[in-house]
C-alpha cells in the first residue's frame, strides 16, 4: 500500500507536466498575444514564413500607406488629403509603394544583406525590360521608413487590451531610445482562414506618428536653442513687408525685409526660411531663401525676393485667402557664414 501511495505521488508532477503542455498547446498557442511573441521569434530566427502567418502584410501596409498620407498633412499642416488632384497621384503610386515595402519587409525579416538586395535588384532589372524600382516609389518607401523610426524603438511589454472570438486588439508599448520617451502601438488582430491569429493593421499609426513627430521637435528645439539664440542676436530684423501681388493672372508672394549684421565681423551668406503663422501660432507656410554677398558689421541689408504662387497647391492657395493686413509671419535665419571661416547652422536647414 504504502509503495503504490509513493507511485501515484511520483504521478502527480507527470499529470501537471501534461496539463501544463496541454494548456501551452490547446489554449497559448491559440492566442494574440502568443501570435505576437510569434512574429518576434521569425524576425529573430529570420523565418519569413513563419512571419507570413501571423504577419498581412498587404493589410498592414496598405492601412500604413493612407495613416502617413493623413500623418504628414497634419504635421506640416497642408490640406493634401483635401486635394483631389494630389490625392489621385498619391493613390496611383500606392501599389507599387506597398508592393516595394512587402519585398523589402520581407528582405529585412529573412536577414539579407544590402549589398544582396541590390545584387538581386540589379539582376532582376537586367533581366527584365521593366525597371525593377523607380525613384518615386523609392523616396515614399523611404520616407515612411523614416517616419516610424524603427531604430530608435524597443518593444518592453505586449499587452492584450481586448479580444473576443475571431477580433482582438494588442498594445507593443515600445519606448524611444534617443527620445527617452514612451510610445504605444496598437494592432488589430483577426483569425485568418487557417485558424491563426494575424496582424491586419496598426490602428493608431496615425496619433503614433504625430505624437512622435511633436516629441522630436520638442528635443531638437532644446538642443538647436543656443545656435538658435546666436543666428538671431548676430542678424537682427529692423523692417519688413509681406504682401501678393498679381500680374498678368500670376499671384506673386513679395518679401521686403530689412536685415542688420549685429556681430563684429563680415557676413558672406545668409539662408532663412520665411514662415507664417495661424492664429495659434501654427506655421501655416514656410519658404526659404538665400542672400549671398558682403554684409559689414553695423551695416544693413535688404532681402528683396519674390514666389509665384500656385492656386492648384493648398499650402499656396491657402495663404492667398488670408487678410495680409493681419498676418502673422517672420524670418528664421537657418544658416549664416562669416568671413573668418564660422558658420552657424541650425540643424533643420
Amino acid at each position: 500500500m504504502m509503495r503504490n501511495n509513493k507511485k501515484l505521488l511520483l504521478i502527480i508532477p507527470l499529470i501537471c507536466i501534461a496539463a501544463g503542455l496541454a494548456y501551452y498547446f490547446l489554449y497559448w498557442c491559440k492566442t494574440p498575444l502568443y501570435a505576437v511573441n510569434e512574429v518576434r521569434t521569425a524576425v529573430q530566427q529570420h523565418n519569413v514564413e513563419k512571419f507570413e502567418k501571423h504577419v498581412d502584410l498587404h493589410s498592414v501596409l496598405d492601412k500604413a500607406f493612407e495613416d502617413v498620407i493623413v500623418a504628414e498633412s497634419k504635421i506640416n499642416n497642408d490640406a493634401v488629403t483635401a486635394n483631389p488632384f494630389a490625392l489621385g497621384i498619391l493613390h496611383m503610386l500606392k501599389p507599387a509603394v506597398i508592393e516595394l515595402m512587402v519585398d523589402e519587409a520581407r528582405t529585412a525579416v529573412a536577414g539579407t544583406s544590402k549589398d544582396e538586395t541590390d545584387n538581386n535588384a540589379k539582376k532582376e532589372s537586367a533581366a527584365s525590360t521593366v525597371p525593377r524600382r523607380n525613384p518615386v516609389t523609392d523616396a515614399m518607401r523611404s520616407n515612411i521608413e523614416k517616419k516610424l523610426n524603427i531604430d530608435q524603438l524597443k518593444i518592453y511589454d505586449i499587452v492584450l487590451e481586448s479580444t473576443n472570438k475571431n477580433n482582438a486588439v494588442v498594445a507593443l508599448q515600445l519606448h524611444h531610445k534617443s527620445l527617452n520617451k514612451d510610445f504605444s502601438l496598437k494592432l488589430k488582430m483577426t483569425v485568418n482562414d487557417q485558424g491563426n491569429w494575424q496582424i491586419k493593421e496598426i490602428t493608431n499609426l496615425e496619433e503614433f506618428l504625430v505624437q512622435l513627430d511633436a516629441a522630436q521637435k520638442a528635443a531638437q528645439a532644446t538642443q538647436d536653442k543656443p545656435t538658435l539664440e546666436k543666428l538671431h542676436s548676430s542678424l537682427s530684423v529692423t523692417d519688413q513687408k509681406l504682401t501678393i501681388k498679381t500680374e498678368n493672372d500670376k499671384h506673386i508672394l513679395s518679401a521686403l525685409i530689412t536685415v542688420k549684421n549685429t556681430t563684429n565681423k563680415n557676413i558672406n551668406r545668409i539662408y532663412y526660411d520665411i514662415e507664417v503663422f495661424d492664429s495659434n501660432n501654427n506655421i501655416i507656410y514656410s519658404y526659404p531663401e538665400h542672400f549671398n554677398g558682403i554684409l559689414p558689421p553695423g551695416n544693413e541689408q535688404i532681402l528683396n525676393n519674390h514666389k509665384i504662387l500656385n492656386k492648384s497647391l493648398p499650402a499656396d492657395n491657402t495663404l492667398m485667402s488670408l487678410d495680409f493686413n493681419k498676418l502673422n509671419w517672420k524670418i528664421q535665419p537657418t544658416f549664416i557664414s562669416f568671413d573668418d571661416g564660422e558658420v552657424l547652422e541650425y540643424s533643420h536647414y
